[in-house]
């Protein structure tokens, strides 16, 4: 098993999952999109490699600026729908909840 399996591995041990959703702490990895696309990989038991493009979603840049590189006191929070789930994402946390909610429900 390669380094990167193993370290994936470990963090989704980190996981807590109820079966509607998982909350992980994603602070050890400085990239928000890479932390997103595996979190949402092992809440849908599927490699990363098969999800679509996050960036077409949500903009990786912006999103770890505002997440890494502002004031962490001001606990910015962004919200969005990927793959089917509504992502939630803090400076500390991601929170994955299935199904994503629909317009006017």
């Amino acid at each position: 098993m390669d380094d990167a399996k193993s370290t994936l591995d470990e963090r989704l041990d980190d996981m807590t999952a109820d079966g509607e959703s998982v909350q992980t702490d994603w602070r050890g990895n400085d990239q928000p999109l890479v932390a997103i696309a595996e979190a949402v990989a092992a809440f849908l038991n599927v490699p990363p490699s098969e999800l679509s493009p996050l960036g077409r979603v949500v903009d990786g840049d912006a999103l770890k600026q505002l997440l890494t590189g502002g004031n962490p006191e001001a606990n910015p929070v962004v919200s969005f729908e990927y793959q089917g789930l509504e992502i939630t994402i803090t400076h500390t946390e991601i929170l994955i909840i299935e199904p994503a909610p629909t317009a006017g429900h």
